[in-house]
């Protein structure tokens, strides 16, 4: 980010939990009618690839509360 560095980024955290996190970007992601899925968020990273990571996260969050 262009005001932050890694470690700036990587000490603030939500004060939610880590589903409803994931849950609320999925849903605004996919609710987005302005890019497309092969655009670039940011660096090298797509659309895709983003939400496609956020699917397996909540995935695996899921499968820890069974």
């Amino acid at each position: 980010m262009k005001n932050y560095d890694e470690m700036s980024l990587r000490s603030c955290r939500p004060d939610k939990d880590s589903i409803e996190c994931i849950e609320f970007c999925l849903k605004n992601l996919i609710q987005d009618k302005k890019h497309t899925m092969h655009e670039i968020v940011a660096g090298k990273c797509t659309y895709e690839e983003l939400i496609g990571a956020l699917l397996l996260a909540e995935d695996e969050l899921f499968a820890r509360r069974l």
